[in-house]
């Protein structure tokens, strides 16, 4: 019987166990849709600010429990005491003095009173009250309760989060893993990097620290990682170049330096080379856009302004005569001189001749003639158009504005400079590229493109693409593959069974050739397959990183635009190229690292890269002054600028409104304000509490930062190193974490103190004849006549179609010499840059400066003829000038071009005696007037006077 009640008994508890594994079992799954299987663990500042009122506070409960029973004890206690002593008292004989009691401490007075059950209710009872009161009072009159955040619950970052948040990297020498990036902040040896794919904004008054404590730090993170990145610096005192190029060199870096402030100490830019690529390809709408996103940043200081008709209408002009001369050049197989330099002579010459029409009698200008000859539709008459529907004072007008524009291009330093290309700008991003063409009927088909390695007699595959054939048969294929000499190159187009099979060779480059180009030595196609024809093959391979410095000299604004089209372009056509891999990105990350972004030209559609250009592994570095210097440079787009910008730091800043954002963007907390009332001889007084709102970082702080000390705003960064969600507070770097300067840790590697001026620079433009680079521009005057006598002035061979034609006009329009004409007939000119002999490379630096210093010191003297005649204020200065520097023999030769080369080099202690002067008369003109004309010209002169002596 026993026995069957324990099996009963089994039954039911196992039956009871079963049903509550059930329930269980429902309640978690309950419990598990409530919570988010996306979002797991707790984050830091997560919960919005709540009040605590409501909610148990137990470490106080157990303050309560505490000192209530230690209440209770002291009661029982005392009540035993009593006890204890009023017993003693009933049992004296003698009185209250005969007493016999021992007042000491004892234990035996903690005995419970009473029925000991009843005793323990009343502690309960008893404790739990005491317990109540004083939570009650406490809870009140706790500060979590008064300030819990209500009023604002930001706060900085601390040391623990910074590393939890970011990569840590040795602070300088060491080459460490993965790649580069934004210096966030320094503890001990250590710096703690942001290599996410972020936009950052740094903000620096001149003499913050700016280069010492950012620049040159990211410029060394960067070169030393393992994964490096290109980059492309700004650079206005060439510092940055003179102090990076021996190191990074050694980190294996090609170093090009794009220098406005001396040309011919510079690598070569063509503005219109991407131009030139797209009509290469015959795609001749992509041709005219990439003219026309040029020309439309050399005019954008006149849109938006009362002259912008004649602003937009020069900037078309511009682009027809770019057409123009691409046509041209590429139907007379003379790519090369296709150049602004030609662009603004063919402006300047055919713009300003005009000639009378011997059949109406009118007037006719050169330039108008040749557009109005193009056949319908095409482009760079187009261009023209609102030129030409113009009348003759407003055609003036936009002539005039379109030579202004483009002035720059006339100088002989920058002439040369732009005449070539010294790299391909898609490598920077590509550096391992493959173009080729193909027949047009395979438009539109796949093309397969594999790499191979032989190895152990064994063909093995490296890697195989299929590319799509654009229009005209072209084929553009960016990889990523690791090559080496003897591998090989197989394309085929399977439909057909047809292939080409290349060897592959790397050749031995020359010391300072920017030049890619792999060989490639082509096989018989094999058995099975017909031969592909494949024509323009182009391969092009370097695992070198890049750093392109352009050194921007801050006393001349007038040539900075070319930087920043350099950096337009490039991005053009980095971004075109994303479109051609499968992950629309660059192979290599770059880096743009814009020192004083905030004093270059504006960057045509600036806030419309900012937006795309992370996910094209392309991030910018923007060092300004203030938000208001990149509002003042970008007007209504500096605000899409300033919010893709993820990093926003502060070094230090005079600008009122940047320091009042910063503060703000830190956040509030609340703290406690406690204020005090009493009456006069009252010795009772009265204390109030309340939550305020205080500034995390307040505007005096921000204002007033310590060297080294930066504030750094990142809230876009939301995850650490381990991709864990944060909450992403402000930086401040200070006291522990303070920034350190390059002098202190990297003055070895990058020594500013270093003259620009004792590094070699390579330069492929030097010795280009400018004169012999030239186009006919002869050929675009329609007028026979015209064409002649111009020929005639400047010197220019004459076909013998033209010679003929005019044998054939009649007696009274054969108005010219003969013989003059019979002399340019098939005849070649020499250069006039050469005069008649070649020059070495000193002497050709010399024949430029000489040239420069001409310019410089006509353009001076007009100044002063012409300007300043009325201007008392200047009477001194000018004087100053006329005697001691135009008066002088050296000026009087230059300014009458009485003076040759060779005797250039015995004067250079004239020279040296001149720069010495115009730099007093610059002093002098600084005190005593206020026209910047003037001291603008005396500047001009100085430094080319400058550049002369270096050449002597």
């Amino acid at each position: 019987m026993k026995l069957v009640q324990n099996n009963e008994v089994k039954e039911r508890k196992n039956g009871f166990v079963k049903n509550s594994n059930k329930i269980l079992g429902k309640l978690k799954k309950v419990g598990s849709f409530k919570k988010n299987k996306y979002h797991t663990g707790k984050i830091e500042g997560e919960d919005l600010p709540k009040s605590l009122q409501d909610k148990l506070n137990v470490p106080l409960v157990f303050i309560g429990v505490f000192l209530g029973s230690i209440v209770f004890l002291a009661i029982t206690y005392l009540l035993n005491f009593l006890k204890a002593l009023l017993v003693a008292i009933g049992q004296s004989e003698s009185g209250l003095l005969g007493v016999e009691f021992d007042p000491k401490f004892s234990l035996a007075y903690l005995k419970p009173l009473g029925d000991t059950k009843q005793y323990f209710m009343c502690a309960v009872v008893a404790v739990i009250g005491v317990a109540y009161l004083i939570y009650g009072k406490l809870n009140h009159e706790s500060e979590k309760n008064l300030v819990y955040g209500q009023k604002g619950d930001s706060r900085l970052s601390t040391i623990k989060e910074i590393k939890r948040d970011y990569h840590e990297i040795p602070e300088k020498t060491e080459v460490y893993d993965g790649i580069g990036g934004v210096p966030i902040s320094h503890y001990q040896d250590k710096y703690y990097i942001d290599r996410d794919t972020v936009n950052t904004v740094v903000l620096g008054a001149s003499r913050s620290g700016k280069g010492e404590t950012f620049v040159v730090p990211l410029l060394d993170n960067l070169s030393r990682a393992k994964i490096q990145s290109n980059m492309v610096v700004n650079d206005p005192k060439g510092e940055l170049f003179s102090a990076s190029k021996e190191t990074l060199e050694k980190r294996g870096y090609r170093v090009l330096v794009l220098n406005i402030d001396d040309p011919l100490e510079s690598m070569s830019f063509n503005p219109l080379q991407l131009v030139i690529d797209s009509w290469a390809n015959k795609d001749y709408h992509e041709a005219s856009k990439r003219a026309n996103t040029l020309t439309s940043m050399l005019f954008a200081s006149g849109m938006g302004t009362d002259n912008e008709f004649f602003y937009k209408s020069a900037k078309s002009a511009v682009n027809a005569i770019i057409l123009t001369i691409v046509e041209h050049c590429f139907n007379n197989d003379c790519i090369e001189k296709i150049t602004m330099y030609n662009v603004a002579q063919m402006l300047n010459e055919l713009g300003s001749l005009f000639y009378t029409d011997p059949k109406t009698g009118k007037e006719k200008n050169a330039l108008d003639e040749y557009f109005n000859t193009l056949p319908q539709g095409n482009q760079a008459k187009i261009q023209y158009g609102s030129t030409s529907f113009a009348g003759d004072k407003a055609k003036g007008s936009i002539l005039s504005t379109a030579s202004q524009g483009i002035e720059m291009f006339t100088s002989d330093l920058f002439g040369k400079l732009t005449s070539k290309m010294s790299i391909d700008l898609k490598e920077i991003g590509f550096p391992k590229s493959i173009q080729f063409k193909v027949n047009t009927n395979l438009v539109g088909k796949r093309i397969s493109i594999s790499f191979l390695r032989k190895e152990n007699d064994v063909i093995r595959l490296i890697k195989k693409y299929r590319v799509k054939v654009k229009a005209l048969g072209l084929c553009v294929l960016n990889f990523n593959e690791y090559l080496q000499d003897g591998d090989m190159l197989d394309i085929r187009y399977e439909e057909e069974k047809s292939r080409a099979w290349y060897r592959i060779e790397f050749p031995k480059k020359q010391a300072n050739s920017h030049d890619t180009s792999l060989v490639t030595k082509k096989f018989k196609s094999g058995k099975n397959y017909s031969d592909l024809e494949i024509s323009t093959l182009r391969l092009k391979y370097t695992d070198q990183p890049t750093a392109v410095f352009m050194v921007i000299p801050d006393y001349d604004p007038s040539n900075h635009v070319l930087a920043s089209i350099f950096i337009s372009q490039l991005y053009t056509e980095l971004a075109s190229n994303c479109k051609q891999t499968p992950d629309k990105k660059c192979f290599r990350r770059v880096h743009f690292l814009l020192d004083e972004f905030g004093n270059m030209p504006a960057i045509d559609n600036m806030d419309g890269i900012m937006t795309v250009c992370l996910g094209r592994n392309m991030l910018f570095d923007l060092v300004i002054q203030s938000y208001s210097q990149l509002e003042t440079r970008y007007d209504k787009a500096f605000k899409t600028i300033k919010e893709n910008c993820q990093n926003h730091i502060l070094i230090m800043s005079n600008d009122e409104e940047t320091i009042e954002e910063i503060s703000k963007k830190c956040g509030h907390k609340t703290t406690i304000n406690r204020s005090a009332s009493s009456k006069h001889l009252d010795t009772d007084s009265s204390v109030t509490s309340s939550a305020e709102q205080e500034r995390v970082i307040t505007v005096e702080r921000a204002s007033q930062l310590i060297e080294g000390e930066q504030i750094i705003l990142r809230n876009l960064h939301r995850q650490d190193t381990k991709r864990n969600k944060i909450r992403p507070f402000p930086i401040f770097n200070t006291k522990e974490t303070n920034m350190p300067y390059r002098y202190q840790f990297l003055a070895e590697d990058f020594d500013t103190q270093r003259d620009i001026n004792e590094i070699d620079i390579a330069c492929e433009h030097i010795n280009l004849s400018l004169q012999d680079n030239q186009i006919p521009y002869a050929r675009f005057i329609k007028d026979l006549k015209t064409r002649l006598e111009y020929s005639i002035i400047n010197n220019i061979p004459i076909s013998e179609e033209d010679y003929q034609d005019y044998l054939n006009l009649s007696g009274s329009q054969q108005t010219i010499n003969e013989e003059e004409l019979l002399k340019l007939v098939n005849t070649e000119v020499k250069s006039q840059d050469m005069e008649g002999q070649v020059l070495s490379e000193q002497e050709m630096k010399i024949n430029i400066y000489l040239k420069e210093s001409q310019k410089e010191a006509i353009e001076l003297v007009k100044v002063i003829n012409g300007r300043l005649a009325d201007e008392n204020s200047a009477d001194m200065v000018i004087k100053t000038i006329n005697s001691q520097i135009l008066d002088t023999p050296f000026i009087q030769s230059l300014i009458n071009d009485s003076i040759a080369i060779h005797n250039v080099q015995e004067s250079k202690d004239q020279i040296m005696i001149l720069e010495q002067q115009l730099a007093n008369a610059y002093e002098l003109a600084v005190f005593k007037t206020k026209n910047s004309i003037l001291k603008n010209k005396i500047t001009k002169l100085k430094n080319a006077m400058t550049k002369l002596a270096k050449a002597i």
